[in-house]
């Protein structure tokens, strides 16, 4: 389950670096982050402006389902840590109710 939401989220901010123009160069603007996988030419807009590099997209994608795998890991495990320890913290003070009693 967590392997499927890390993809989805890699898919998800792949395309939001869409919109994050990376460099200006040459009459062209690059957008992707970290790799550059869309190029608008500004110079020859006639045919075809928008060029996209798909090896970059997936790439990406990797990349950011990988940090985004990593993010959910640790958080699910924060998670659950603190759920056992407030399992734990109850049972104890269960405990020590029936010793007073």
């Amino acid at each position: 389950m967590v392997v499927i939401i890390s993809v989805l989220l890699g898919i998800l901010i792949t395309l939001l670096t869409g919109f994050l123009s990376t460099s200006h160069l040459l009459g062209a603007t690059h957008y992707g982050f970290p790799s550059t996988w869309m190029v608008y030419m500004v110079v020859s807009p006639v045919y075809n402006p928008v060029a996209l590099n798909y090896t970059n997209f997936v790439i990406d994608v990797a990349v950011w389902s990988v940090v985004a795998w990593v993010v959910l890991s640790l958080l699910l495990d924060q998670f659950a840590s603190r759920k056992i320890q407030g399992r734990t913290s109850q049972n104890a003070r269960h405990k020590a109710r029936r010793a007073k009693r």
